[in-house]
């Protein structure tokens, strides 16, 4: 009979002390230079942050950051440098001229810009940059970062620890993205301002277009067909003035108590008051 072997047992491997040591130590050390990349201390403290309510903000943000631009990007071209050019256009202006023996409410089309920096909109801090892939929006706006789909990946991807760490930079960036909107939107908004004063006059219907015209290029205006007065590097203006109201320029009698308050509104208009 052949005799009978004993199968080998092959054992696991044991993992040594040292090894176990190492793993921990590079698990530290990564978690270390992350809290140093993003500003944060590296005594192993968690920043003083509730979740729940970092995250709520950075939603609030996000959506208001969206309706801001949405409605003054419009008339915008992304520039080098994280540079912006906003254009506007409607009656920036409301004038009273002398003539012969009336009064004219006047206004007329302008067409300005300026530029802004956008570097809050195009870039991220490194910090952020570089933990996840960042998407841009489609065209005509590829030069400005999706915000939205950026948070949508560090609540998919990250893990808790890391999302305690990054959140807070996201908000205080979000909020500099606010300012930077908000300082446009206080630009492209201001002839819709004046157009509510306009358009309070019998008879008038301006209407600003939702696209500026290629004043600039064409030189007439958009409106009226008039020429466009060459102005200045940033602003051009309709040569047509636009009359509002007119006022009789009738002599008034300072006896009469019921012309007491004409000359007083005349004096005011004249002065500006």
């Amino acid at each position: 009979m052949g005799s009978s072997m004993s199968p080998k047992v092959i054992l696991p491997a044991t993992e040594s002390t040292d090894d176990n040591k190492g793993a921990l130590q590079l698990l530290t050390d990564t978690r270390s230079k992350l809290r140093e990349h993003v500003g944060l201390n590296t005594d192993g403290e968690e920043p003083s942050v509730g979740m729940e309510h970092c995250i709520a903000e950075i939603q609030a943000l996000i959506v208001v950051n969206d309706e801001i631009f949405k409605r003054c990007m419009v008339n915008s071209r992304a520039e080098s440098g994280d540079k912006t050019t906003v254009e506007r256009y409607g009656f920036e202006t409301i004038e009273l001229r002398v003539i012969s023996n009336m009064f004219e409410v006047v206004t007329q089309a302008e067409h300005t810009h300026q530029i802004f920096g956008t570097s809050f909109l195009s870039k991220l801090p490194s910090c952020l940059a570089d933990t996840l892939l960042v998407k841009y929006k489609g065209a005509p706006y590829s030069s400005y970062i999706d915000y939205a789909d950026y948070f949508k990946k560090a609540m998919m991807l990250l893990h808790e620890d890391a999302l305690r760490m990054l959140l807070p930079k996201l908000k205080d960036h979000l909020e500099s993205v606010q300012v930077c909107l908000g300082e446009i939107d206080e630009f492209a908004m201001k002839p819709h301002k004046i157009m509510s004063i306009v358009n309070q006059f019998p008879g008038t219907k301006f209407r600003i277009p939702n696209i500026c015209p290629n004043t600039f290029q064409c030189q007439v205006c958009f409106s009226c067909d008039a020429a466009i007065d060459s102005g200045s590097s940033t602003k051009q203006k309709c040569g047509k003035l636009r009359v509002l109201k007119t006022i009789e320029n009738k002599p008034v009698d300072t006896s009469n108590e019921s012309d007491h308050e004409r000359l007083l509104k005349i004096i005011d208009a004249i002065s500006g008051n």
